[in-house]
């Protein structure tokens, strides 16, 4: 089969091979145009990996752990770990009452940044139950601190001194005269 090429009404010819390159543009510009308004601004993004790292510490992984207990009678320890809630641990009496798995799959072990999460049972921060936290967005294990995401409330910030009564004088205190 030949091409030819076609002419329009005004008499410029295009080529089929000039169609299609317009064509490929088009699409490229169509591409661009729909990445541009599909991009989550940054500060989004992490606003929700925050918000959805939050909801699993303070939920026990979607209520697995109390899943967990509540067949079990305890909660996992600390050497047996939260990949118990996905295979059956090596206690035989825990085996016995084990009904898992309590998560689909290892990922839903993990943070929103895709870093396993921390677990000690029994917990410093909740010695009846146990210590959850994600190390947050920078990824660094700061025990609870810094960006980490826990299940216990962050202990409280320095304050300020209480402020000196306020003296007679209405000059501003300003740096001390050089010798």
């Amino acid at each position: 089969m030949m091409v030819t090429a076609m002419t329009s009404r005004t008499g410029n010819s295009r080529s089929p091979r000039r169609r299609a390159e317009r064509t490929v543009s088009l699409l490229c510009a169509g591409l661009l145009i729909l990445s541009a308004c599909t991009r989550t601004p940054p500060g989004v993004a992490l606003a929700a990996q925050v918000g959805l790292t939050t909801a699993l510490v303070n939920s026990g992984l979607n209520g697995a752990l109390a899943l967990w207990r509540a067949h079990v009678g305890r909660y996992p320890t600390s050497q047996e770990g939260l990949q118990t809630l996905l295979t059956r641990p090596a206690d035989p009496k825990a085996a016995a009452k084990w009904r898992g798995p309590y998560v689909v799959q290892p990922r839903d072990l993990c943070d929103a940044w895709g870093s396993p999460f921390w677990y000690r049972c029994p917990g410093t921060h909740n010695p009846q139950s146990y210590d959850l936290w994600s190390a947050g967005p920078n990824g660094v294990n700061e025990l609870g601190g810094g960006d980490d995401i826990a299940n216990w409330a962050p202990p409280p910030t320095a304050t300020a001194p209480a402020s000196m009564p306020a003296s007679s004088s209405t000059a501003p205190a300003g740096p001390p005269d050089a010798l």
